[in-house]
């Protein structure tokens, strides 16, 4: 019976939610029976507070019990539907029937100062805590707590001051008391500069809201917005009208409905579906129409004031007509980019994405700009950029939020695959869609350069570091063989030499066969030594040119009977070279040629040199091909001595038989 207990609360407390919407109800019921007319004065905006706002909040609270947007909406509600219900009874006691029902005092007093519960919190409290129910942040206590102050100043400052009721002459406030009365007359004064200070800050902090939210809350305000900016434009319209009474009660009961309902939507409904075909057309001919009033008005006062008489409103009809048309395109192309970004306008997307490429300091944070450019050219809610080099992920980039269903779409650059874009999808929408298409086509080049220099930086950094390990790794060779080799060798040959020394005059014989083994050692150390110089440089390049250090190892492979026969056709002469140039030439084709012989099982071979803006050096076989061949050390090293010099490479079969090596260096630093 326990785990019930929280269950029968929950229904309990549901109850009373709905029941406060039909006293709400049951009370403007009542004042209509009454005689309530809401087209007088400004009752009207009781009946849209008394019958939507409660059921909004009832609906809120329904599926969010205890959200405080909710019962501030159900607060609203009750106190619209119980001042329409108080005016409606006073009037027909004290106005229309004097004397017919009893408490018609009582009833005038709670007219008079209960209404200040019901629109000030909605124009204020409501905004304030939309649409999570809580305050944007804690800097924002003072304007709620402006809020309550002029709801409280109001609701005060009428209900205790002394003297007559307002809307009822002839009734005493029975509660006044005369020593408030300064209190009162300031509470009364001050209210209403209190109410625009908090709507100010109400509004503020929606717009606050709005450029700190991601792209689903922005969705949420959107609606809300649109829904006040509806609300507004046609009481304007309907006062700049003049329209009869019930006609202008009715519209503008209908547009305040709109806001209430849009409040429902923004708090319940997590992804909303495609508002923007509503909220566009509604921005749209609000923002029109208020332009052409504010336009129509301003047109009237200048010629009136000039003495016009009715010229005014004739210029003032011709000057609308003539820029109605210019105005409406403006305003539509406006709100058309405030919602949909700038697929409208592509031009608009790629001078954006390429500002924002142009501002990005340092090639880490291009990414992260050509994924903000895409998304809000888009208005998508997240864009990932991602940039691969073989497959390997080199740099990424995020911007917004994944929530919902991704697309992929591959970049290249030119014929290289270069990365990815990953867009989240908009709700209720399939992306790429042919505005999607048609904004994509543009940025995508613009996106793939940025993911090049990426990579680019990507492959200079690491070329960096091989250069840097390489040459370590070099030294450390050297300084061994110099260390382990040669310097115990000439230690050696130091001790032997003074050794022979002491045998010149002794042992002359023994000293001559000594003599013999130290010419032998340093033989054999000039040869270290030679080696070590020719793993630095071969020889062979300062002796013979390349050409010629080329020519003298394909002949020495033609003195071996039985082996691959080699055939080198190149120019008779090559210009000087650059020193990394001929080296990386020299160290492929020694390469190539060792790998033709030791796993080829070639007949022949064929090593091509070309010459024009780089030097392109061409190995071709007829053996087994690269697919019999299981990869070594020789592959990666001749292909990293390519890309070290920023040259181009390529390793593929022959038809019917054979393998083609390719390498195209640069002859000056690109």
């Amino acid at each position: 019976m326990m785990s019930l207990v929280p269950v029968q609360q929950s229904r309990l407390a549901m109850a009373g939610v709905w029941l406060a919407w039909v006293v709400s109800l049951a009370l403007i019921a009542a004042a209509i029976a009454l005689g309530f007319r809401p087209e007088v004065a400004d009752y009207w905006i009781l009946l849209p507070l008394a019958t939507g706002y409660p059921l909004a909040g009832a609906i809120i609270l329904t599926s969010r019990p205890g959200h405080s947007v909710g019962r501030v909406m159900l607060g609203v509600g009750l106190a619209a539907g119980l001042a329409a219900a108080a005016h409606a009874y006073a009037t027909r006691a004290i106005v229309l029937d004097p004397g017919s029902l009893p408490f018609a005092t009582a009833a005038a007093w709670l007219g008079t100062w209960v209404w200040a519960l019901s629109g000030m919190p909605a124009m204020t409290i409501l905004l304030l805590l939309f649409p999570d129910g809580r305050l944007c942040t804690r800097r924002w206590r003072p304007v709620m707590a402006v809020s309550v102050l002029a709801v409280a100043s109001a609701a005060v400052g009428f209900g205790l001051a002394p003297g007559r009721l307002s809307d009822f002459p002839s009734v005493h406030n029975p509660v006044g008391v005369g020593a408030l009365r300064p209190v009162t007359g300031v509470l009364q004064a001050v209210f209403f500069p209190l109410l625009l200070v908090a709507l100010v800050g109400a509004v503020a902090s929606l717009v606050v809201r709005w450029r700190r939210a991601d792209p689903d809350m922005r969705q949420r305000l959107d609606l809300v917005l649109a829904a006040m900016v509806v609300f507004v434009g046609v009481v304007m319209l309907a006062g700049a009208l003049q329209l009869p009474m019930a006609l202008s009660a009715t519209v503008q009961v209908v547009a305040t409905l709109l806001v209430p309902a849009a409040i429902v939507i923004g708090v319940l409904q997590r992804q909303l579906f495609e508002i923007k075909l509503i909220v566009k057309p509604s921005l749209v001919y609000a923002a029109l129409t208020a332009s052409v009033l504010g336009m129509y008005v301003a047109v009237v006062q200048v010629v009136g004031q000039l003495g016009g008489g009715l010229v005014g409103p004739v210029v003032a009809t011709g000057v609308v007509a003539v820029a109605f048309e210019p105005l409406h395109r403006r305003l539509h192309r406006g709100v058309d980019r405030l919602l949909h970004g700038d697929r409208a306008d592509p031009t608009v997307a790629v001078a954006r994405l390429v500002g924002y490429l142009t501002a990005s300091s340092a090639p880490d944070l291009l990414l992260a700009a050509a994924a903000a450019g895409v998304g809000e050219a888009l208005r998508v809610p997240g864009v990932k950029v991602t940039a691969v080099v073989d497959g390997s992920v080199v740099g990424e980039a995020e911007w917004g939020i994944f929530q919902t269903e991704v697309e992929h779409v591959p970049v290249h650059f030119y014929a290289d695959l270069v990365g990815h874009l990953t867009v989240a999808r908009r709700e209720s929408q399939t992306l790429p869609n042919r505005a999607d298409d048609r904004v994509l086509s543009l940025l995508l080049p613009h996106v793939a350069t940025a993911m090049h220099i990426v990579r680019l930086t990507a492959d200079l950094n690491a070329a960096r570091e091989q250069a840097v390990r390489v040459r370590e790794e070099e030294r450390r060779r050297i300084r061994r063989d110099l260390h382990d080799g040669l310097g115990p060798v000439l230690a050696g040959l130091g001790l032997s030499l003074e050794g022979v020394s002491d045998l010149v005059e002794v042992d002359p014989r023994r000293a001559r066969v000594s003599l013999g083994e130290l010419a032998e050692s340093v033989h054999a150390t000039i040869a270290d030594v030679r080696r070590l110089v020719y793993e630095l440089r071969p020889p062979a390049l300062d002796d013979l040119g390349l050409l010629g250090a080329l020519r003298e190892h394909v002949n020495s492979i033609a003195r071996h009977p039985g082996d691959v026969v080699v055939t080198v056709d190149a120019p008779d002469e090559l210009p000087e070279l650059p020193a990394a140039v001929e080296v990386a030439v020299f160290r492929i084709a020694m390469e190539a040629l060792t790998n033709v012989e030791r796993h080829a099982h070639a007949s022949r071979c064929t090593l091509r040199l070309r010459l024009d803006d780089g030097i392109e050096l061409t190995v071709e076989d007829d053996g087994v091909g690269i697919n019999g061949h299981a990869p070594g050390v020789g592959i990666p090293s001749m292909r990293e001595r390519v890309r070290e010099l920023n040259g181009r490479w390529s390793l593929e079969a022959r038809q019917p038989t054979g393998t083609r090596l390719r390498a195209r260096l640069p002859l000056s630093s690109p």
